[in-house]
């Protein structure tokens, strides 16, 4: 990427930076840059939990730990980053197997998002289908993500 940093987990980082590191994966690989990130968030999840279990130990389903994001664990995060930059999740529909929700960011990676979604659900050892029945990156207004349990 023509970087010439050293990447840590106390950094931030500018979204250029990250782009950069992105594309030249996608293009490295042969993947779209979508699943470059989806591959990425969800093996996050792994590292995320070896540094912080409480983060995910205190909730009894995936579900409930995807409704705390906002309230419990992005606060946690501007805690530990102060500075960072997180989403917003808003609730569009839940019932017992699905959860819908709407990601909001001005970082526009709600692929990110399905990859954390998707570690977080190997986590609580729960099987989901994530897709988008809308996404900014297809022209629409908003992405919403739907969570459906597999059963």
């Amino acid at each position: 990427t023509g970087s010439e940093g050293v990447y840590h987990s106390l950094g931030n980082y500018s979204d250029e930076e990250a782009i950069k590191l992105v594309v030249a994966a996608s293009e490295k690989l042969g993947k779209q840059p979508s699943d470059i990130l989806r591959w990425f968030g969800e093996r996050a999840i792994s590292r995320f939990y070896e540094k912080w279990p409480e983060m995910f130990d205190r909730f009894d389903n995936l579900f409930e730990y995807i409704l705390s994001l906002n309230d419990i664990i992005h606060p946690q995060v501007k805690q530990l980053y102060p500075g960072a930059q997180v989403p917003y999740f808003k609730t569009i529909s839940q019932s017992e197997d699905e959860l819908i929700v709407e990601y909001t960011s001005s970082r526009q990676m709600c692929h990110l998002a399905e990859g954390l979604i998707l570690g977080s659900a190997k986590r609580f050892d729960t099987p989901v289908e994530v897709t988008q029945p809308s996404c900014v990156h297809n022209s629409d207004n908003k992405c919403h993500l739907s969570i459906k349990l597999v059963k």
